[in-house]
């Protein structure tokens, strides 16, 4: 029994640590581009295509099964603008005149 519960927290201790180069790895890119498309990579992950200056990009591994405020899979649409600056967790859409603002979508929170 003891080296049950040893086992139980040493893989609570590694799963805490496990999100966080994923979101240190978030929080060090930034991107900003008109949404092409987008595609499920596999159950609740998903990757969006961005174009900016005829540049593409692909930001994957996006979070499909999230809370309302980090649900960007399901709102975003081909000719939204995307923007996240370097540092930051917080994406915002552009569509037509409107403004939403989303926290990154991690799974693994």
């Amino acid at each position: 029994m003891k080296y049950i519960k040893i086992l139980v927290i040493v893989c609570l201790i590694a799963s805490f640590y496990s999100c966080r180069p994923d979101i240190l790895s978030i929080k060090s890119i930034a991107f900003r581009g008109s949404v092409l498309s987008k595609y499920e990579d596999e159950p609740c992950f998903g990757s969006i295509i961005i174009v900016n200056d005829e540049k593409v990009d692909t930001i994957k591994s996006i979070c499909s099964c999230t809370p309302a405020n980090k649900n960007i899979w399901d709102y975003v649409v081909p000719g939204d603008m995307m923007y996240k600056d370097k540092g930051s967790l917080t994406i915002r859409i552009v569509r037509k005149n409107s403004l939403k603002r989303f926290d990154y979508p991690s799974c693994y929170q």
